[in-house]
């Protein structure tokens, strides 16, 4: 399941990106540019997500998208 908020204009400041489930597995992530800046916002919700037994909670860049097609395709097979 994925969850992405289209528009954020209603939304609480600071709210991730993207929430993926897979099975018992959260994932909590927000995305950045190149030149994407980090608010304190951004950093206490991931830092809270991050606080959950077994969720993934990180800012992640083009460089990381590796990383999430493997996350995605091993969390709950192993």
């Amino acid at each position: 399941l994925v969850y992405h908020t289209w528009n954020s204009v209603l939304s609480s400041r600071g709210f991730p990106d993207l929430i993926l489930l897979k099975g018992s597995q959260l994932l909590a992530l927000e995305i950045k540019g190149p030149k994407g800046r980090i608010t304190p916002e951004q950093t206490e919700w991931i830092e809270a997500f991050a606080k959950l037994p077994g969720a993934i909670s990180k800012f992640i860049i083009e460089d990381d998208l590796d990383w999430l097609y493997h996350t995605l395709a091993t969390k709950g097979r192993e």
